[in-house]
């Protein structure tokens, strides 16, 4: 199942009927966050799933929720990946006083355009960006 950023888990649970009631605990060896390798490349990420394991199975209902879960929720402080690309963002906004109209200057073979693409931000930003499947 998709979540969105869970640092820890104090409970799940799911509705049997689909009723709203949320009727069935879950207990830390029925499931596993997702994904394992979460601290890899020197950044912790949170959890972007929780997969049901053994004999346990996801309750699927069209209209109702039917899984509940208590936990932490998001990252425990921004990223310094994070705080980096903000820096370089406000430095270009800040420049862009200087560039009326995207231009930047001029050289031989014309006029210098402000790229709206910042390869620096796009490197730093990529390993948080989220791939949603529809």
């Amino acid at each position: 199942m998709e979540i969105d950023d869970l640092r820890s888990v104090t409970s799940i649970k799911t509705s049997s009927d689909a009723d709203g009631s949320f009727d069935i605990t879950w207990q830390a060896k029925d499931y596993q966050l997702e994904p394992l390798n979460s601290k890899a490349g020197g950044i912790d990420f949170p959890a972007t799933h929780v997969r049901a394991v053994d004999d346990y199975l996801w309750p699927i209902d069209g209209l109702e929720a039917t899984v509940q879960i208590v936990g932490d929720w998001g990252w425990d402080s921004v990223p310094t990946q994070i705080k980096q690309a903000c820096l370089i963002l406000s430095a270009r906004l800040f420049e862009r006083r200087n560039s009326p109209l995207g231009i930047a200057g001029f050289s031989d073979v014309g006029a210098v355009f402000v790229s709206k693409f910042d390869s620096d931000i796009d490197k730093l930003l990529m390993p948080f960006k989220k791939v949603r499947m529809a």
